[in-house]
């Protein structure tokens, strides 16, 4: 049952991403590895990942800001970074679940 509450959670948050709703994948596949991932190991993998995949957003979200453009191009240009920063998630945890069973 575990598995599959996984599997779905991964699958829902590619159709989110399909669909344009990627802003909230992260969020999401963050709360499989608070509740679902007990082992210390991947937990702290985790950890490191997203670490770095939320400072690196923020950095270049800031970046963004900063420019001279126009709002709507800083607009299309930071809705691209989180479209990859969520690309970016589903597959660090698709292929955590690949890689570790994770039940």
């Amino acid at each position: 049952m575990s598995k599959d509450f996984i599997d779905e959670r991964i699958d829902a948050c590619h159709t989110m991403i399909e669909e344009g709703n990627f802003a909230e994948v992260p969020q999401i596949l963050k709360l499989i590895g608070e509740i679902r991932i007990h082992d210390k190991d991947i937990k702290e993998k985790i950890r490191q990942f997203e670490k770095e995949h939320d400072e690196k957003l923020e950095k270049d979200l800031m970046e963004i800001e900063k420019t001279n453009e126009d709002s709507l191009r800083k607009q299309q240009k930071g809705s691209r970074m989180i479209y990859l920063h969520s690309i970016s998630y589903l597959r660090f945890y698709d292929q955590l679940r690949k890689d570790h069973e994770i039940y």
